[in-house]
């Protein structure tokens, strides 16, 4: 099922509030989210943390996380889920960290690393992806796995 139509499906069936933390996508999966007619019902927002800044500052992750284990972490996709969810008072929020290159990896996290973090009431669940292309390759693929793990969490699939 295409990306769009998981979201019609969310938007249409649920009473749920979301809330996004993206790093490397830059917008796009809020962006993608509120291209949806109906999605006022559930998006209540999101922050765009490309700077390491504005996760310490906004976000309010801890810059030891920063500091310890880098932003492209599964430590900082966690704290920005969980910070992202209290900071809007939304039910789900799911948070997007990594490298789209073409610069900026390294042998320990190559071009293509993604963390992610979805959390809902029951706790936080990380995923680790690492994709192959271009930068915007692995930004659309980033999106399209959240818009993934956003319906299967809240379809409990």
């Amino acid at each position: 099922m295409l990306k769009e139509e998981l979201l019609k499906k969310i938007i249409a069936e649920k009473d749920i509030t979301i809330a996004v933390a993206e790093s490397c996508t830059g917008g796009m999966l809020g962006g993608l989210i509120t291209s949806i007619s109906g999605s006022s019902k559930i998006f209540k927002g999101g922050v765009i943390s490309y700077s390491n800044d504005i996760k310490i500052n906004v976000l309010k992750v801890d810059e030891q996380i920063i500091n310890d284990f880098g932003a492209v972490s599964e430590e900082c996709a966690k704290a920005m889920a969980l910070n992202v969810r209290e900071i809007f008072d939304v039910d789900y929020s799911i948070s997007i960290t990594g490298i789209a290159g073409p610069d900026g990896g390294s042998i320990e996290k190559p071009v293509g690393t993604v963390w992610m973090a979805c959390v809902d009431e029951f706790g936080v669940e990380t995923f680790l992806s690492n994709f192959k292309g271009n930068r915007d390759d692995i930004r659309n693929s980033a999106v399209s796995l959240a818009i993934q793990v956003l319906y299967n969490k809240i379809f409990e699939m």
